[in-house]
């Protein structure tokens, strides 16, 4: 980390905490959750708890179901990404949803596409709001 020239004006930026799972289509399962909470884990020592806020840059907004585990537990993705986003804010880190070309925020309607998606960003933001 380079010095922090002005204090608390210095943050760390990160890709998304479950990236390797999303990716090898295990979201939604023991493993993924492990995965999430291992790489929180790291973040945190290295990080937060030496005063260093962490901004999550892309957290997964749509859990497809080619991305699921076999035997996941969790397979609606408003309830995966209600657990992502959770656990980001639980750990004090900063969640920003990813999206690409209309698929989760509608850029003609400008909103959320979906509702149950709209119920947890406003429940999540609005329970971080004094944080």
């Amino acid at each position: 980390m380079p010095t922090d020239t002005v204090p608390d004006k210095l943050m760390v930026s990160v890709h998304y905490i479950d990236n390797a799972i999303y990716w090898t289509n295990q979201v939604g399962g023991e493993r993924w959750l492990e995965y999430s909470t291992e790489q929180c884990e790291l973040l945190k020592n290295r990080f937060t708890a030496n005063n260093i806020p962490v901004f999550v840059g892309e957290c997964t907004s749509i859990y497809t179901p080619d991305h699921l585990a076999g035997d996941a537990e969790h397979t609606d993705s408003s309830d995966c990404l209600q657990i992502i986003l959770d656990m980001a804010t639980d750990y004090g880190f900063v969640p920003v949803l990813w999206d690409v070309n209309d698929n989760f925020y509608s850029r003609t309607e400008y909103k959320i596409k979906s509702d149950a998606d709209q119920t947890v960003i406003t429940e999540v933001a609005g329970r971080n709001k004094n944080s």
